[in-house]
């Protein structure tokens, strides 16, 4: 998958999960396994200046599905917000490069 798709999907299948979360329920199952196995593709595609901060989102990934596979909807609140907070900082940090 070249990246330009990558980041697309992503993006198709984070919104999907923060729309459920804003309607108060967990994100479905297949939802959150194909952004975590997203997320590690695009980790696996990331260029080393912005490469820590990809890690760091997959990390947060991994604990989204932990939450949702326990059941856990304050904790997936928390960690969809985390992981839109971290989405934004790095793009406000990639735009900003010269």
């Amino acid at each position: 998958m070249n990246f330009r798709s990558l980041k697309q999907s992503l993006s198709e299948v984070f919104e999907r999960i923060k729309t459920a979360v804003a309607d108060g329920d967990l994100p479905n199952k297949p939802d959150v396994e194909q952004f975590v196995r997203l997320s590690r593709l695009f980790h696996a595609q990331a260029q080393d200046e912005w490469a820590g901060e990809v890690e760091d989102f997959c990390l947060l990934a991994d604990q989204l599905n932990q939450a949702a596979r326990r059941k856990h909807l304050e904790e997936v609140i928390m960690l969809v917000d985390s992981l839109n907070d971290a989405q934004n900082y790095c793009h406000r940090s990639f735009r900003s490069r010269p």
